[in-house]
């Protein structure tokens, strides 16, 4: 746990890296900006400022303890060698400091004026704006943690913008899912999640008919299940799990917010698809050579790969732990998978894997180059290997 932890708060995540200034980390001081309602936002500088010069000429102010209690954890997150993602709920104990401080400049503009009509006229902008942000919140119930301000566009900017950690929402809009299902679900009809844990929907909530397991997620195989998932800027859309099935299928149910799916709901049906799966068949490999951890295999031209196969031998040996792919159609440009290669894509029965036969599944790629390396220095992987390749060969590009 105590790792755990550490890592949490110290090992950056990649898509922080156009935030890093100096080292120094600006993200939660741009989260905290453009996921702050505005009229609480300008409140809050006020605050800060009038703070700043009561603190000047009294140091034991109480003032000294909000901006103390406001800027610490914003500045834990911020110096180098330190790490934040999913926004900033990891440092929430700076939010009461900012509503004490937004309080601060509410009270400053109240008594700016001695004039009743002109306190009057405050009050009544006060109350106006505090209306504004109440109805503009109230318009994402139940999922008011997806908020983004005007300065970003709302969450449709958010996510025009791509910034980092948009649409995150916990899980919530699950149930919003499960609401669904139980209400148009076909009477025993399977449920899987494409990329989350089952653990992710209580079992009580579905109806008691819906058969719920991530064992039925059947990919290509099309056996009729309904597949739900979350939708945000994260890594699952890339994930085998949740791009087969955002690939080919038309959703049966979208959860929007500002026009943006939350959740998403396929069933995994041929009268769903948005185009037909080729069909894949053994291709001939040019080339094949391994070293150390790494394979390399040439297939002498460009095709549309969909799995990769592997029989090998598994004793004395490292099983597989972590490893990626990378493909190529040049031998010069090269993509990196977005999942381990030991990563189960698709449950067992479909993918037809165990601890002498490995296979990886590919969404249709172009292709001509794989390189595999399994970061082990004795890998059951390349024990003897007997390697097949399967996909689609010589498509034109109008083809594909």
């Amino acid at each position: 746990m105590l790792k755990f932890y550490k890592e949490v708060g110290t090992v950056p995540t990649g898509e922080l890296n156009n935030y890093m200034f100096r080292g120094f980390n600006i993200f939660p001081a741009f989260w905290i900006t453009i996921t702050t309602p505005l009229p609480i936002l300008f409140l809050t500088f006020i605050g800060i400022v009038h703070s700043l010069r009561k603190i000047s000429s009294n140091k034991f102010s109480p003032h000294l303890l909000i901006l103390l209690w406001f800027f610490i954890p914003i500045f834990r997150v911020t110096i180098p060698g330190s790490a934040i993602h999913s926004g900033v709920r990891h440092i929430m104990e700076f939010l009461p400091a900012l509503a004490i401080l937004a309080g601060i400049g509410a009270k400053v503009l109240y008594q700016i004026s001695n004039f009743k009509t002109h306190k009057a006229v405050i009050s009544l902008v006060l109350i106006s704006s505090f209306g504004f942000v109440f109805w503009e919140v109230s318009q994402l119930h139940p999922n008011e943690n997806i908020y983004f301000n005007q300065i970003i566009g709302g969450l449709s900017g958010a996510k025009e913008k791509d910034i980092p950690f948009w649409g995150y929402n916990y899980g919530n809009v699950y149930l919003q899912g499960v609401n669904w299902l139980n209400k148009n679900a076909e009477p025993n009809a399977k449920l899987a999640l494409a990329v989350g844990n089952m653990v992710n929907i209580p079992r009580i909530k579905l109806r008691p008919d819906i058969d719920f397991s991530n064992a039925h997620m059947s990919g290509p195989h099309q056996n009729g299940e309904y597949v739900m998932e979350m939708s945000n800027n994260g890594g699952i859309k890339k994930m085998y799990g949740y791009a087969f099935y955002d690939t080919f299928l038309e959703p049966v149910h979208e959860v929007k917010v500002d026009g943006v799916a939350l959740l998403t709901i396929w069933k995994n049906d041929s009268k769903y698809l948005k185009h037909n799966l080729i069909k894949e068949s053994e291709l001939k490999i040019r080339e094949l050579s391994t070293k150390g951890s790494t394979l390399n295999i040439d297939l002498g031209e460009e095709i549309l790969l969909t799995s990769l196969r592997i029989a090998h031998k598994s004793e004395n040996c490292e099983a597989q732990r972590g490893g990626y792919v990378k493909l190529s159609t040049d031998n010069v440009t090269w993509t990196q998978e977005p999942e381990t290669i030991d990563n189960i894509q698709i449950p067992f029965q479909w993918l037809k894997r165990d601890p002498n036969n490995f296979v990886f599944l590919f969404l249709y790629k172009p292709t001509r180059y794989i390189f595999i390396d399994t970061e082990l220095t004795n890998p059951c992987l390349l024990k003897e290997p007997s390697v097949k390749v399967f996909g689609q060969s010589s498509l034109s590009i109008n083809e594909r």
